[in-house]
């Protein structure tokens, strides 16, 4: 991995296969961003899991987020819901946390088959 520095930031090189370099430009296709942009949007979230697991290996072993599978929504609206979760998880008074706990809770006994 290659670095040099552009006022004040720095730049870091990464090779990828021509296969992975294909899903990064259509996955950013799909999603509106620049595949410089996608990389730096993984990158941030890679980083932020890997600070709060610890260890590489711990993100490594992290399963995946389970999504339902005939979901009545996008999967961008899907996606933002999950983002939005693990902020208000992260970063929300306790008492925030129990009452959207309470109301989840809530309308999953409603809506439950």
């Amino acid at each position: 991995m290659a670095t040099k520095s552009e006022a004040g930031r720095r730049t870091v090189g990464l090779t990828l296969s021509p296969e992975e370099k294909l899903e990064l430009d259509a996955l950013a296709r799909r999603s509106g961003h620049t595949p410089t942009t996608l990389a730096k949007i993984l990158y941030e979230h890679g980083l932020s899991r890997l600070k709060s697991l610890g260890t590489i290996e711990a993100l490594r072993a992290e399963p995946a987020r389970r999504r339902p599978s005939r979901a009545k929504v996008s999967p961008e609206t899907l996606e933002a819901v999950y983002t939005a979760l693990e902020a208000i998880l992260e970063d929300a008074p306790s008492a925030i946390i129990h009452k959207l706990t309470m109301e989840i809770t809530r309308l999953g006994g409603k809506f439950s088959r």
